[in-house]
């Protein structure tokens, strides 16, 4: 799953869309945790009707030690860290970023406060 949270996203991935996936699927979330139904995915995987999943994101960060997800069969943890970031790269792109918006060009990448992406 790569979407953003939005009002329209929230809780996407429910029972309803888990049980239509094949038991061999596996769910991997790399976008937002509350695009999913923690409880759901939960209920789903015990009762088989998916392989597995990986979870990058969860819908409470961090994922509480006491989560059943942690001691599932199938189920990855990572460390909210999907896309993997070098310090000079960041820098490079902050300094790009900084002289467009000195020259009142335009900044790529720009979010949609109304679409929410």
């Amino acid at each position: 799953m790569t979407l953003p949270l939005t009002h329209k996203t929230l809780g996407l991935v429910n029972f309803e869309v888990l049980r239509l996936l094949k038991s061999s699927a596996y769910l991997i979330n790399v976008c937002r945790g509350r695009v999913m139904v923690e409880g759901d995915l939960i209920r789903a995987l015990k009762q088989g009707l998916l392989a597995g999943a990986v979870l990058d994101v969860v819908e409470k960060e961090p994922l509480d030690p006491s989560s059943e997800l942690w001691d599932l069969p199938g189920v990855t943890i990572t460390p909210h860290m999907s896309g993997f970031s070098y310090p000079h790269e960041c820098a490079q792109a902050f300094l790009e970023n900084l002289a467009r918006f000195e020259k009142a060009e335009p900044l790529p990448d720009v979010i949609d406060l109304v679409k929410g992406y």
